[in-house]
């Protein structure tokens, strides 16, 4: 396996892996596994900092291990960011490479945004069986892998039902690996949904139409 650590002095930061979103958010310190968008052979890590002050740091450290245990101490390359910049991680990876996404095929993008305007509108009627299906292979997938399903699928109908909707605007949609998938995000990498609840003294969050493929002559949502 592969992640980035990274720690910060606030601000905003974006963390891609071939061209492909990992991570973008403020948090100060925590690990993101590189998994979607791994090569076998050379690999580049992209990071853009957005510091909050000029006298801001920010460090991110790629580190290789194996599952269940810990990485290894020594990164396989580390940048140190000084106010607001971009850099590039280079590292190789020797481990087995899975296909991206069963089914994907290259695509140009005709009719995504058609797609992600419908994930939307049955979002807004809060539509919860059109919103499972165009995350039908994702949750196939996720089936398959052994995860908990029902809980999953009781908390997003949770979510779609009750919570506060927010759609974005302003959407730029991005083909990645190739065309193999694509990304749609507004400014600042923000996901064209996002759903927030508050109950019981928590607070909870649910987003959808990050990265997209193109299966069976359909898109689909493969990362929310």
């Amino acid at each position: 396996m592969h992640q980035v650590n990274y720690k910060t002095d606030g601000g905003f930061f974006d963390i891609r892996l071939n061209g492909v979103l990992v991570m973008a958010g403020d948090s100060y310190s925590g690990v993101v596994k590189l998994d979607q968008g791994l090569l076998d052979g050379e690999n580049t890590i992209t990071v853009t900092y957005d510091a909050k002050g000029a006298q801001d740091v920010a460090y991110f450290a790629v580190h290789e291990g194996c599952e269940d245990e810990f990485p290894n101490e020594q990164s396989l390359a580390s940048v140190e960011i000084h106010g607001d910049g971009e850099q590039e991680l280079v590292f190789n990876s020797q481990s087995p490479v899975e296909a991206f996404f069963p089914g994907a095929v290259i695509s140009d993008g005709k009719g995504l945004l058609d797609a992600v305007k419908e994930l939307q509108a049955a979002v807004q009627r809060r539509d919860v069986e059109t919103v499972f299906a165009f995350h039908e292979p994702l949750l196939t997938k996720m089936a398959e892998s052994g995860a908990p399903m029902e809980r999953i699928n009781a908390h997003v109908t949770k979510m779609l039902t009750e919570g506060e909707i927010t759609l974005m605007q302003n959407l730029t949609l991005t083909p990645v690996l190739d065309g193999l998938a694509w990304e749609v995000l507004a400014p600042s990498s923000q996901p064209p949904v996002v759903i927030h609840l508050e109950q019981d003294g928590g607070q909870y969050e649910w987003t959808s139409g990050t990265r997209w493929v193109f299966v069976d002559n359909a898109w689909y949502v493969i990362e929310p």
